[in-house]
């Protein structure tokens, strides 16, 4: 007649119980108190036994001399990261003083155009609206400037999370606005002085 069948509850009961008696839980040593069981089912239910009565170790801390590698490395990042940051801010207010360079250059050539030209009412009117429409949408690019400049200022606590990823950001950002401002030179100062040419002749 084969070996009765034994399931794992039964195994982990009867190696407790040898436990606390101070006998080590063998697979003969369970097989004689349980009476019956292969030795290979037995060997089964012993290792997950030991493996669930094995005590739990606990993850040490980090050394400190990793820390202050850590800090070390995290400073010169933040560094960079600030270095570029001023960077593009610098690069977004040489950009801001151009743009505005330019339209005063364009209302000067507008008023010269005007006194050498005698431009007709019409014309005139015509004239203020196109400047008024590019002065809105210069004032369009700085309010989108202001507000690029203060997502860049509040994101300096996500970029101590991750550097890198506030890099990218900044970089995509930083091309943005700044196809954003050439479009806008172009359209004020090249198109515009172009129709006035075109008027002229």
């Amino acid at each position: 007649m084969g070996n009765i069948g034994i399931n794992e509850q039964q195994v982990f009961a009867a190696a407790d119980d040898l436990v606390e008696k101070e006998i080590t839980p063998t697979i003969q040593a369970l097989r004689e108190k349980l009476g019956t069981g292969s030795y290979a089912t037995i060997s089964k239910y012993l290792a997950q036994w030991r493996v669930a009565r094995a005590p739990k170790q606990e993850i040490p801390d980090v050394p400190s001399e990793f820390n202050s590698y850590i800090k070390k490395f995290w400073t010169i990042c933040y560094k960079e990261a600030s270095a570029k940051l001023e960077t593009e801010k610098e690069a977004f207010r040489l950009e801001r003083i151009k743009l505005s360079e330019d339209r005063l250059e364009l209302h000067k050539i507008i008023q010269k155009l005007e006194e050498e030209c005698g431009l007709t009412i019409t014309d005139k009117i015509r004239l203020e609206k196109k400047l008024e429409t590019a002065n809105q949408q210069i004032n369009q690019l700085n309010e989108e400037l202001i507000k690029t400049q203060t997502r860049l200022e509040a994101s300096e606590q996500r970029r101590k999370e991750s550097a890198d990823r506030s890099d990218r950001l900044e970089q995509q950002l930083a091309s943005l606005i700044k196809d954003q401002l050439v479009t806008a030179n172009k359209l004020v100062a090249t198109k515009e002085i172009s129709d006035v040419q075109n008027h002229k002749s």
